[in-house]
């Protein structure tokens, strides 16, 4: 079994102008660790692919496989997306008046060892991706937006989910970042509406017509 599997999955959406069918009896394998590519003519596929990929939405028919597990069948949603899926894009995921470290030290209670290990491992992913001692401790809103985007990967890589999804990433600095950090640590991702980092993918993705093409 690969890590990510589609079988036979069918997703309709209503629209304005009536039934619309987006996807019809799709089936994708993805091994785990691959860096994909997704690309469609249709916005709102893409849209709606990452949508059931991050279980907020479910298909009509058909099973979404992600590591063995089922995650149409899944009942706890949220607590399955925190474990496995990191989702970056465009949208804010941090306390504006705090610092990226005291964000990611939210819940620690300083003087345990937790909080000393968890500190720790702020300040070595902090030094993977670049991020000095007085960005990790400047307050979100004072850092400009490519340290606020930078600081939500940081977030996200933090917890160590074995998926990333990135869509919407107008920087190529924090797509490479990203993309370099999953290849060492053999993380797998589907990416979007990106393409100066296109060529970066091991395979690509394409929606048409209702089915996926992997290639």
């Amino acid at each position: 079994m690969s890590f990510i599997e589609w079988n036979h999955v069918t997703k309709r959406i209503r629209l304005e102008e009536g039934l619309h069918t987006f996807f019809h009896e799709a089936n994708m394998s993805i091994e785990e660790g691959t860096i994909s590519y997704v690309k469609s003519e249709s916005e709102d596929a893409i849209s709606l692919f990452f949508a059931m990929m991050a279980a907020t939405t479910p298909p009509n028919s058909g099973d979404i496989i992600i590591d063995g597990t089922d995650i149409t069948a899944v009942q706890d949603r949220f607590a399955w997306r925190k474990r496995t899926i990191g989702y970056l894009n465009d949208d804010g995921l941090l306390v504006p008046d705090r610092s990226i470290r005291q964000n990611l030290l939210l819940g620690f209670d300083p003087g345990t060892n937790e909080y000393d290990v968890r500190n720790a491992q702020i300040e070595q992913l902090a030094e993977e991706l670049g991020l000095s001692a007085e960005e990790l401790d400047e307050s979100i809103e004072g850092l400009d937006s490519h340290y606020q985007l930078l600081a939500n990967l940081t977030f996200i890589l933090i917890s160590k989910p074995p998926i990333l999804l990135a869509t919407h990433i107008k920087e190529q600095t924090i797509m490479t970042l990203l993309l370099d950090y999953a290849k060492k640590h053999r993380l797998t991702v589907l990416y979007a509406d990106a393409p100066y980092a296109e060529s970066e993918a091991q395979q690509y993705i394409t929606l048409s017509d209702g089915l996926i093409h992997v290639e």
